[in-house]
């Protein structure tokens, strides 16, 4: 059997797209684990091989969810557009 596609980032932040009130930030791993499967992998420009915890805190770190009062939300000022 092969191995799933990784998954890239951007359909990630479709996601949260999709969430006017963003997600409770401790459901956005299980919510992820949930669309994409618990042994997905996911992919940036700069980043490989991420489990949904890695890539949820990466794109934490790039500022491309924001936490606010206990949910996290796309940060649509801090997108690519490619």
């Amino acid at each position: 059997m092969t191995p799933p596609q990784p998954v890239h980032a951007h359909s990630v932040l479709e996601l949260f797209a999709l969430q006017a009130n963003g997600i409770e930030t401790g459901q956005a791993v299980p919510h992820i684990e949930d669309t994409f499967g618990t042994g997905a992998r996911f992919f940036a420009c700069s980043a490989s091989d991420m489990t949904a915890t890695q890539l949820t805190e990466f794109l934490l770190r790039r500022e491309k969810i924001v936490e606010t009062d206990g949910r996290l939300h796309l940060n649509r000022a801090n997108l690519c557009s490619h």
